[in-house]
């Protein structure tokens, strides 16, 4: 899967991380969901924001050729057909999250949880968001 094609601005953290990272040992600092006000058409968008530190994947620290790199990734799932999220808590520590096309048009974000929370998104589209360097 080309990860770059299926995500908008997956490009800018290849760029900054040196590789698209699995998240594994990233933090899950917030999750929010959001509906369309009326008047407006109808949707629902999640932020998923994530601390990904580069000591934490060796295919990030490794890529990059530093020793440790810190960033927050918002990660921006649109019209949410799906959402299931359990276990949010004082420390979100994620095994993974695997993005991939589902039903011909759909994404499937899998959340997979070290500690803490985890789910899943099905929706139209997702795109990366702001990325802020920690580092």
């Amino acid at each position: 899967m080309d990860i770059k094609a299926l995500i908008p601005g997956a490009e800018r953290v290849i760029e900054m991380l040196g590789c698209w990272p699995s998240f594994h040992g990233a933090e899950v600092v917030s999750f929010s969901v959001a509906r369309a006000l009326p008047g407006q058409a109808p949707s629902t968008t999640a932020n998923l924001f994530v601390h990904v530190r580069a000591n934490h994947g060796e295919e990030i620290a490794a890529a990059s050729g530093q020793g440790s790199h810190s960033a927050l990734i918002e990660l921006v799932m649109h019209d949410i057909e799906h959402l299931a999220l359990y276990d949010f808590n004082e420390q979100n520590i994620l095994d993974l999250i695997d993005f991939s096309q589902s039903g011909g048009t759909l994404i499937a974000v899998e959340i997979v949880s070290d500690w803490g929370v985890g789910g899943a998104v099905r929706c139209a589209h997702a795109e990366v968001g702001q990325i802020l360097s920690l580092a």
